[in-house]
């Protein structure tokens, strides 16, 4: 992998981060499928899914070190950009 600019183009402490995060949503979806999800959870499906991938985009924007890719004249961030086309 190439350097970047300011140093390593991942910080691991944030990778580290948002593995371990990747790891609580994938649990948090086998329970949803299962049916085993708290009531309180469910009831609040769109604020979950707004804080959860809110999370992800932040960590993973982090893990890259803010990285951005551009587009034409838009400049998008690179980590939540992944996270959302992902979702």
């Amino acid at each position: 992998m190439t350097q970047h600019k300011y140093g390593r183009w991942v910080d691991w402490r944030w990778a580290i981060a948002f593995i371990l995060y990747v790891g609580l949503l994938v649990i948090i979806s086998v329970l949803a499928y299962h049916r085993q999800l708290p009531s309180v959870l469910i009831a609040n499906d769109k604020l979950g899914h707004f804080v959860l991938f809110g999370l992800a985009g932040l960590c993973s924007h982090q893990m890259l070190r803010r990285r951005c890719c551009q587009i034409g004249p838009l400049v998008l961030p690179l980590g939540p950009s992944v996270v959302s086309g992902c979702a």
